[in-house]
């Protein structure tokens, strides 16, 4: 029993450190550093005159974390780093395919056989933004 629990922990901390932080795709202008910058999900909602110097999103390589935290955590330190003001995402995250896979699997008994088959799409959840910098 003891084994089995050791096994398990094993498994779960080497997923652990195995599952990447996100990595970011920038394209644009950037400008000295900035410590402060502000998040928005609707143009609507920006008071301040501004121009788009650059847009990015995660890439979405295999192992990496696609949870919204952990991409919006790694986006704004991106978005500081190149002098962005602001960060307006796009809507909702859009699906990258990866890969398929299938598993078969056969469980004999006394009287009878089962063959299950189990297939997998992995995708990964893409993050688009565009980063602002204000004209005013």
């Amino acid at each position: 029993m003891n084994r089995k629990l050791l096994l398990i922990v094993a498994i779960v901390l080497a997923f652990n450190f195995t599952a990447c932080k996100p990595t970011i795709d920038y394209l644009g202008n950037a400008y000295a550093p900035t410590s402060n910058v502000e998040i928005y999900f609707d143009p609507q909602d920006i008071q301040r005159s501004y121009k788009i110097m650059g847009k990015m999103e995660n890439s979405g390589n295999p192992g990496e974390l696609d949870r919204a935290q952990a991409v919006q955590a790694v986006m704004l330190e991106k978005a500081k780093s190149v002098g962005a003001d602001a960060i307006l995402f796009s809507g909702l995250p859009r699906e990258k395919w990866l890969s398929d896979s299938s598993e078969t699997s056969v469980e004999k008994d006394e009287n009878k056989k089962t063959v299950t088959k189990t297939n997998r799409v992995n995708t990964v959840k893409i993050y688009e933004a565009n980063l602002l910098k204000y004209t005013d």
